[in-house]
This record gives structure tokens, sequence and C-alpha cells, in this order.
């Protein structure tokens, strides 16, 4: 329900206006109950209507409502759903969410550091994952929006195909993911400006979702345990209830000095396992600082005239035990930056980008299909790959996917 709620303010951020009524505008800031943190990227909409918005880095945001409207729901991947009244309210609202995950009541943690609990947890690995080659089929959804503005819209339902990981070898370069598509639909604005495009169209294929498995990251890396302990520091926040297991959660955080830590979050730890079982990370200031250092942004800041001023993104991956083994679940992540542009004659535009994956089934054995159907990757050329997204469209599938979903909505 979460997922459709998820895919119903896409849609609201990206076709509100006021077409009937008297609008008034609404203002809020939207906050984390327990810390006061600012939460960004939380969704603030109306229920089985077209109007909603996002908040921004530092959880403000403003929505134009038409006069009939006294409810607003409130939705950030990691929170619990909320409905707010504002029948009446003229002043700014501050709108407060509680972590979506059950806390023990009585917490008994072993007397053990955080270290060790991570050091297990990566001793674990070629125990607890599935490092033999399978394919995981699930649906993916990405969006990017250039303030309200769509940018690209791709869904598709796609098979991820996972090499196999040999325990004794030392991995240069990870096996590559691919991806096997069985249906995908594409939807682009009528953007004109392709230089603007270009710098706002980053999650243009799904080809990324390779990118997304973390723990097949900290298999392939050797001493990946020995970086992170460089890097991070790491303490033992709580346990937590997570689909009936229970979980430590350890809390990450760049330790002083070290240039190359870039994100703060949480890994959750399986009691009874040792595995992952979700990692939630958030990105600090030097991890953008660190992207406008590179060539590729340099280059294409001056070719493009577009300079990217702040930004940050999120991270939600998550694992499921299937047989006595753990596999790649769901990913939701969502970046917001700012953008500029003087030739353009705009400052500070936001640029809103999410993807959500979640795996439906886990195919048995090593599956052989049609290598014709495989995406291509981005070194094959940007036009061939939009000629097989296009290509994968069959209007009937998608018709029938969408009264299902609108059937879900009604319920």
């Amino acid at each position: 329900m979460n997922r459709i709620k998820s895919v119903l303010v896409v849609i609201c951020v990206l076709t509100a206006s006021i077409v009937n009524g008297q609008a008034f505008n609404f203002s809020g800031k939207v906050i984390d109950k327990e810390t006061s943190e600012p939460i960004p990227f939380a969704h603030i909409f109306t229920k089985d209507t077209r109007y909603g918005t996002t908040s921004n880095l530092y959880g403000v945001f403003d929505i134009s409502l038409p006069g009939s409207i006294n409810q607003l729901e409130v939705t950030c991947l990691g929170y619990k759903p909320i409905t707010i009244s504002i029948l009446n309210q003229t002043d700014p609202i501050l709108v407060q969410l509680e972590e979506d995950i059950i806390e023990l009541n009585e917490v008994v943690v072993r007397p053990r550091s955080a270290e060790s609990l991570m050091k297990e947890a990566f001793d674990r690995l070629f125990i607890n994952y599935d490092t033999s080659a399978f394919a995981l089929s699930g649906r993916y959804k990405m969006v990017s929006v250039f303030d309200s503005l769509l940018v690209r819209s791709i869904e598709a339902e796609l098979d991820l195909c996972k090499a196999r990981l040999d325990p004794a070898r030392s991995y240069k370069v990870l096996p590559t993911d691919s991806i096997y598509v069985d249906q995908l639909r594409m939807i682009n604005s009528e953007f004109d400006d392709y230089k603007l495009k270009a710098m706002v169209d980053w999650e243009n294929t799904p080809y990324l979702l390779k990118n997304r498995d973390f723990v097949r990251e900290f298999i392939y890396q050797n001493k990946a345990f020995e970086g992170m302990m460089k890097r991070y520091d790491f303490s033992v926040d709580k346990m937590v209830m997570l689909e009936n297991r229970r979980n430590y959660v350890i809390t990450i955080s760049p330790k002083e000095g070290q240039r190359k830590a870039y994100w703060n979050g949480r890994f959750f730890l399986d009691e009874e396992t040792m595995a992952f079982s979700k990692i939630d990370i958030v990105s600090t200031p030097r991890m953008f600082k660190k992207l406008k250092t590179g060539f590729g942004y340099k280059l294409q800041s001056k070719v493009n005239n577009v300079t990217y001023d702040e930004g940050a993104w999120r991270e939600s991956v998550t694992y499921q035990p299937i047989n006595g083994k753990w596999y790649f679940n769901s990913v939701n992540s969502s970046k917001e930056f700012l953008i500029s542009s003087k030739n353009r004659g705009f400052t500070n535009v936001p640029v809103h980008v999410t993807i959500e994956y979640n795996t439906s089934e886990l195919l048995p054995g090593v599956y052989t299909y049609d290598s014709a159907n495989y995406l291509p990757t981005r070194s094959q050329g940007y036009w061939e790959v939009e000629r097989f997204m296009e290509s994968k469209y069959d209007s009937t599938f998608w018709n029938d996917y969408d009264t299902v979903e609108s059937v879900n909505l009604k319920r």
C-alpha cells in the first residue's frame, strides 16, 4: 500500500495545478518526532486528488490547494504515514513523523561493541547470502522532475540476473548484473532544452539498479570491513523488530578528518544470522562537494551551462531470507538537488529523482534468456538504450496494469 501511495504522490507532484474553486497557499515543515531533525523528500498530498508536493532539503514545503480540501496526507520512506487537518489553518504547521519500526519493549543487547557486531556480519557474508548465479523478478519505477516539470518516467517489469561470485577469488571488478526486461513504458516530457535535460536526467535507465545491492559490493571487496572501520564511527543504537525478526541497529557517521567518508546511516543486523537485513544511508555535504570536483561534472557543467548548487540523497535497501539465504529485496532512493543556470536566468531550481524497486519472486536455478531482451549498457550508446526501452512497450499489458492499480487505490 505504501508503494501505491508513493506512486500516487509522484503523479500528484507532476500534475498539481489549481483549476477549480478558490485556491489558498498552505505551508509547513516536516521533522523527525524523536530528533526534531528536518525530513527532506517527504510527500505531502491530498488523497484521491492531483494536488501534492514534497518537502525540500530543510523539510519545508508549500502547497496551493482549493478551499474545499481540509486534510493532507504526509508520507516519507522509513516513517509512519499520517493525516493532518488543515481546516481553518492559516499559520505554517509543524508535521512530526515517527519512524516506521517496532522497538522491543525490553531491549536485551549482548555486551558487544558495534565494531565486533559489524565484523561478524562481514565474516558471515558468504554464509548468509547466495553467491551462486540466480535471478530476481521485480517491478521498477523511476521519476525525475525539474521544478514541477516531468523530465522522465519509467516503469518496468524486469529480472535482475546476478552473476556467480567465487569466494576464493579476489575481484578487481565486480561481475555485472544483467537486466532482462519483460515490460517497460516510458514517458518523456516536452523538454526542449536537451543540455539542461542532460544535467537532470541522472537515472535514465534501470541499469543503475546494479549499483544498489550494497551487500554484493561488500562481498567482492576483500577489505570492505577494514575500509569502513577506518572511515566511520559505529555505535549500537537499539534493537528493533523488522518482519518479526529481532535486529540490532548500528549507526554510522564519518570520523573527523576522513575525507572519503560520505554517508550517515544505519545498518540493521538480523540477530539470529547477523545478516544485513536493511541499510539506510543519507549523504553528507562532503558527498556533494566530491561530485562537483569530478572531471565529468566540471566538463558537463561548462558545456551545458548548468551548475549544481547543493543537494542530498537517501538510499534504503532491504534484504529478505528465503530458504536459509538472504536476497536483495527492495530499493527506495530519493535524490534532490538545486541547480542554476545564469544564461537561462534561473537560480536554485529543485530537481527531484525517485526510484522504487521491489522483488516479487526469486527465480530458481539458472535461467536462459533471449539475449535480445537484455537491457543494453550505457557503453552501447544512448540512442541504442532509448530504442530498446521504446520497443518494450505493450499497450495491452499496461492498460490491464493501470486497471488493477486503479481498483487497488479505491480500496
